[in-house]
Order: C-alpha cells, then structure tokens, then sequence
C-alpha cells in the first residue's frame, strides 16, 4: 500500500460504524489494518472533504458524518467500517481458515485417503513437525 507520507494516522468505523479507531501509518504498512479490495477504491479519496466517497456509491450520508472533514482522517468522516479489517477480525478469519483446513485433512486422514503426504504437505502448507 502506497501511504503519502503527510498523513500520520488512518481514521476507521469499528463495531459496525458505532466506535472509531486509530490506526497508525506502522499499523497500516504492517497489515495490522487493511482496506478491503472493495476499500481500494475509496481509499483513493482519503483526505477528500467533498463527500465523493457517500455521493460515488449512492450512500446517504449518515447523520453522525461530517463531509467537510477529511475522509479516513477525521473521527468525524471516518473510513467505513465494511471496508476495514482490523487485527481482531484478521485473527477471527485466520482462526476460521486453519479450522477448515483441519477439518479437510481430518476427512482426508479418516477417509482412509491414499493421497501423497507431501502434495498434502504441500497443499496446506503445513511444517513437517505438525505431521510428525
């Protein structure tokens, strides 16, 4: 991510728009915070003061937004939360994922599967003293 050096924080909806959070540009460079793909294009108009991200996307302007402040830099025009994800939902969606790929290699294991354990470990990247 490309982060212009004038900007010192990231200013970003949690709880579904009801709080706001601080991300610092380390947090950002770090993915301790990410814009979504779908927050890509928004994140082209951070710092704007003309409502284009709301007037863009056909939004209503939510009564707790102040347009004339900069967008994703102000607690008062901050980045929508549904573009965002935090370190919190990061470690909800990598819990979610490893989970999955147990439950796969479980299936494979008590299906009695004759599949190559190394296309297995492979696949599911996983380190060798996991299997041992």
């Amino acid at each position: 991510m490309n982060i212009d050096p004038q900007i010192s924080e990231f200013v970003y909806e949690t709880d579904n728009g009801n709080m706001t959070e601080i991300a610092t540009i380390e947090e950002l460079e770090h993915n301790k915070v990410m814009i979504t793909l779908r927050g890509s294009i928004a994140a082209d108009l951070i710092g704007d003061r003309s409502g284009k991200y709301y007037e863009s996307f056909d939004i209503d302007v939510p009564d707790h937004i102040d347009i004339s402040m900069p967008f994703g830099l102000s607690e008062k025009n901050p980045f929508p939360d549904n573009l965002v994800l935090d370190h919190s939902e990061q470690v909800i969606i990598e819990n979610v994922i490893s989970s999955y790929n147990s439950n796969i290699l479980e299936a494979l294991f008590n299906s009695s599967c004759k599949l190559n354990l190394r296309l297995l470990v492979f696949i599911f990247h996983l380190s060798p003293a996991i299997i041992s």
